[in-house]
């Protein structure tokens, strides 16, 4: 199948599940992205991570705030993004495309603490079960 140059294909597979987590988490930092959306850290999966990062910017779908917080990048979703989750049914009543202020910057310290806490969560889970029982599967692409 051939698609416009310059387009964006949203994979139901691979780019709604992280259109998700950053919706979820208000603020998220790059690392924090890396570590809860279950890629593992071997070179191809990186690369792949990556691909997708850029295409979601590129598109529009996730917004990479203007300062670096501590030196990290800092992602949140954007309209166009609540719009492409909304297309594929995953809509909240409380934040819509509608939605003037999607999370207010106010609250982002607040956002980037929690993420590190379910982080670390997850890596204790993972340290006393050996395989993680959250939703997010390790992903290879």
């Amino acid at each position: 199948m051939r698609y416009r140059k310059g387009s964006i294909v949203i994979s139901e597979a691979f780019d709604i599940p992280l259109l998700l987590l950053i919706r979820n988490s208000g603020y998220i930092t790059h690392e924090q992205l890396i570590a809860l959306s279950g890629y593992d850290k071997s070179q191809s999966a990186v690369c792949n991570f990556l691909w997708r990062i850029r295409r979601l910017l590129a598109g529009g779908f996730v917004g990479l705030f203007d300062r670096r917080i501590e030196g990290r990048k800092v992602y949140s979703i954007t309209h166009t993004g609540l719009l492409e989750l909304e297309s594929f049914g995953h809509s909240l009543s409380s934040l819509n495309a509608q939605t003037q202020v999607i999370c207010h910057p106010s609250k982002m310290m607040h956002c980037l603490e929690l993420n590190a806490v379910r982080f670390r969560w997850c890596d204790m889970e993972l340290q006393n079960y050996g395989s993680p029982t959250s939703r997010f599967a390790r992903r290879t692409s």
